[in-house]
């Protein structure tokens, strides 16, 4: 087998069409699989800035909203973030 060399228009040519096609393939299965406020348990505590243990224990204790189907949990953006603003707590007053 003889190796030849590309440049790198060549190379574009050969990857942007396959990039391309992966791309619409997990948007297509994306918007048939899940609608757009739910996300994932890693993208929950990604956008929560939680570990994932401390996510799991609020889940378990009931304490986050959350949707179980089978072994996946589903979190509604709309309702984590309402979750965090319920927990909004007044400034105090500082005194000079």
């Amino acid at each position: 087998m003889e190796l030849k060399l590309i440049n790198a228009d060549d190379l574009k040519s050969l990857i942007y069409p396959l990039i391309q096609k992966a791309i619409a393939e997990e948007l297509a299965t994306k918007s048939r699989t899940q609608p757009e406020d739910l996300i994932s348990f890693k993208q929950a505590h990604a956008l929560l800035g939680l570990a994932p243990s401390t996510l799991y224990n609020l889940v378990s204790q009931r304490r986050i909203p959350n949707s179980k189907k089978g072994k996946r949990l589903y979190f509604s953006r709309k309702e984590l973030f309402a979750w965090v603003e319920s927990g909004k707590r007044e400034a105090a007053e500082l005194k000079f």
